[in-house]
């Protein structure tokens, strides 16, 4: 939380597995929201040991499609 502070970040974006180890108390008494996101709703890419799973870190999506990666990625630059 305190590299959130020295990064003057007012937000945390999780994903949900974090649900079951994060300490939001600490977020919120620091000054910091933390806000979850859903990884269902992006396309599913070649992962090495299928079934895909959608819930995996963002170095399994680098590992596995590497400069691809991009193209598979949520743009929050509004257009």
């Amino acid at each position: 939380m305190s590299l959130c502070q020295q990064a003057g970040a007012s937000v945390y974006v999780s994903g949900p597995a974090a649900r079951d180890y994060l300490d939001t108390d600490l977020f919120a008494r620091g000054g910091v929201a933390v806000e979850w996101v859903s990884y269902d709703n992006y396309p599913a890419y070649h992962q090495a040991h299928p079934p895909f799973v959608h819930n995996v870190s963002i170095v399994d999506l680098l590992c596995n499609e590497g400069t691809n990666a991009r193209s598979f990625l949520k743009s929050t630059v509004p257009s």
